[in-house]
């Protein structure tokens, strides 16, 4: 579980940009991202890539709220109804927000090399960085200074670059990135200590119909296809399958290839 929550929020940072043509997974644009709320500190949140400036804050509902049936909405925040504390690298709200259903949007210009702001501090040992599709190597790619709390990521020089950085802390695990599964093969899936098999099962001989092997699920809003071998990377998708809630099944538009995935289902469960 812990895993799947990690990949929802890599997915919710940049859930909200351009869409891509070939996965179906929304695409990270420069000098954006979705904050993350500070548990404890309502109307505080923390912002994770350290910024120069912010120039407009959006508030919209999540992909979770939305395929549960919540009406799409987004709206834009007035210059005095947010603040920006750059040295904490925190967003401050006058107005609270449900966090629950929406999700706040920055954007601005970042400071490059990209700087990670943990909430707290993590343990460098745990640090795990992917950059254009290989494993980061510590001191060149990246570093972790621990007098500023910040992950810099040297590697990424402009910020358009493809990446995840993620590092354990207290209340678990952070992932940050502008990667998805169609840029992660087993190898990195493996470092990441991410799944590397799906939660579903066919049901059928073509491999269109599926069934979640444990759960029942309200809603599905984003699917996994996992690599069942090496030298080729996975397939996210938010589009090109129908959940049916009665029936507990999957099915896709188009037949799964079982030899060459496994099939990750991420939704609401009853």
């Amino acid at each position: 579980m812990k895993k799947l929550l990690l990949i929802l929020f890599i997915f919710s940072i940049y859930s909200h940009s351009s869409a891509g043509e070939i996965d179906g997974i929304s695409r990270i644009t420069r000098d954006d991202i979705n904050v993350e709320p500070i548990e404890g500190m309502p109307r505080h949140y923390s912002v994770n890539i350290k910024f120069a400036s912010i120039e407009t804050v959006t508030v919209s509902t999540t992909i979770v709220s939305e395929s549960l049936g919540r009406e799409k909405k987004r709206f834009e925040l007035t210059k005095n109804e947010w603040s920006y504390n750059p040295e904490k690298n925190v967003l401050i709200t006058e107005k609270d927000i449900d966090d629950g259903n929406f999700i706040v949007r920055v954007s601005g210009k970042y400071i490059t090399p990209l700087r990670i702001i943990p909430v707290e501090k993590p343990d460098p040992e745990k640090i795990r960085f992917v950059i254009d599709s290989r494993i980061g190597i510590y001191g060149k790619d990246y570093f972790y200074d621990n007098v500023k709390n910040e992950i810099e990521l040297t590697a990424c020089k402009t910020g358009q670059e493809k990446y995840i950085i993620e590092y354990a802390h207290s209340g678990g695990s952070a992932s940050i990135g502008s990667m998805s599964m169609s840029d992660l093969n087993r190898t990195l899936l493996k470092y990441l200590d991410w799944p590397v098999s799906g939660n579903a099962v066919k049901i059928d001989r073509e491999g269109y119909y599926f069934s979640p092997l444990d759960d029942r699920y309200r809603s599905v809003w984003l699917v996994q296809l996992i690599p069942a071998e090496d030298g080729y990377n996975g397939i996210d998708l938010r589009s090109g399958f129908k959940w049916d809630s009665a029936e507990n099944e999957l099915k896709f538009d188009a037949p799964v290839d079982t030899d060459k995935f496994s099939v990750l289902i991420l939704g609401e469960t009853e």
